[in-house]
């Protein structure tokens, strides 16, 4: 049997949430050829995925401004030139939201089953992927709001098998792992006296999910004096557009930072992650693949949807006032929020460090755990 699963998604957190279904579908069908089409940008992410037999990228550009012809011709080429001499017997697209590429490939695999979430999923799916169920064979359906974890691991359920496990992974090499112990090595991490915090200060690709740099400051500042400063390390993580964030943070705390941001790639970045005692971060990939590398997480979310998009797994919690304008209170009719109501976004300006602080609490064991917390100055 070969299976194709086509997630053209370009960010990190997405792919790790799609690392379960990878692993389940392996267990569910053990000698099945198991291949994998992704953005360029997430090759690093799955490169050592144990449970892929073949990982094909496909750069899809720009997506609404492509002519639907435009796409046509790139996705058939695609697939003709890596798809025409096999037999592919199921086409999986996991993505719920819309996508406006991922469809066609699966469509022009020539697979014999083709699976996907309904166009219906949303009122932006129905009209930005209108007609694309007459792609597919089999249409799952919305069923409410989940997590993505969940929502993907649906998929197994649908094909009639059960999961054996719901935890996310992350895969990395052994020079990865080398990497992590060198830096921690120059730094001096000795892990048997030192406790080790990584911090994601980066809020993605949108800066109203960024929980001010004043207030991790202050968290940092109020771990140090309850645990001792020669007994914490933080480190920081992040990308090329948080650097200024890092300093800032450095600035305060030299002695205790290891800033690692914008100096590793994404698999050294996950190896760093590997060994920290604790994450506490924005909703970023930074914090997904803490989660997936099973440490213990908090993460901070205010725009976006935390139901869905949540810190997963029975070692993380995601804190959040659920304010009535974010769309947890506006019946999800979007996942996150592309511009905010007020000057400062509140979701994050009224979650001060000590309710932050207050709440983080890594004893629970409960999937998504999520916190939700009121703010002292609604």
């Amino acid at each position: 049997m070969s299976i194709l699963v086509v997630r053209l998604d370009q960010t990190l957190g997405d792919s790790a949430m799609n690392s379960p279904l990878l692993r389940e579908l392996r267990v569910a069908y053990p000698d099945a050829e198991l291949s994998l089409v992704v953005h360029p940008r997430i090759l690093e992410m799955v490169k050592f995925c144990p449970y892929i037999d073949k990982i094909y990228t496909y750069d899809w550009g720009t997506s609404l401004p492509r002519s639907l012809i435009k796409r046509h011709w790139l996705s058939l080429k695609f697939c003709h030139q890596n798809f025409r001499l096999k037999k592919i017997d199921l086409a999986i697209v996991p993505r719920f939201d819309e996508d406006h590429h991922a469809g066609f490939i699966a469509l022009f695999s020539g697979a014999t089953r083709r699976l996907a979430y309904t166009e219906k999923a949303s009122a932006r799916k129905e009209v930005l992927n209108a007609g694309f169920d007459n792609f597919y064979t089999d249409i799952l359906p919305a069923q409410g709001i989940k997590h993505e974890v969940e929502r993907n691991l649906d998929i197994v359920r649908y094909l009639g098998f059960q999961p054996h496990e719901e935890n996310m992974e992350f895969w990395c090499s052994k020079d990865d792992d080398a990497y992590a112990e060198k830096i921690y090595a120059e730094h001096g991490v000795d892990f048997k006296e030192i406790t080790l915090v990584g911090l994601g200060l980066s809020g993605g690709y949108s800066i109203l999910k960024r929980w001010p740099i004043e207030y991790y400051i202050e968290l940092a500042d109020s771990i140090l004096k309850k645990n001792g400063k020669e007994n914490i390390k933080f480190l920081l993580v992040g990308g090329k557009e948080d650097i200024d964030l890092g300093l800032k943070f450095q600035e305060k705390f030299p002695s205790n930072t290891i800033n690692m941001i914008a100096k590793t790639s994404i698999l050294q970045m996950g190896a760093l992650l590997k060994n920290v005692n604790y994450f506490i971060g924005n909703d970023s990939g930074a914090m997904h693949v803490a989660v997936a590398n099973g440490v213990k997480v908090a993460g901070i979310f205010g725009s976006s949807c935390h139901h869905r998009f949540g810190a997963w797994g029975n070692k993380a919690q995601s804190i959040s006032l659920e304010l009535d304008c974010g769309p947890c209170k506006t019946g999800h009719v979007i996942d996150r929020c592309g511009k905010c109501i007020y000057e400062s976004p509140r979701c994050m300006d009224d979650l001060v460090p000590n309710l932050i602080s207050n709440k983080i609490d890594f004893g629970f064991g409960v999937n998504g755990s999520i916190q939700s917390v009121t703010p002292q100055n609604p």
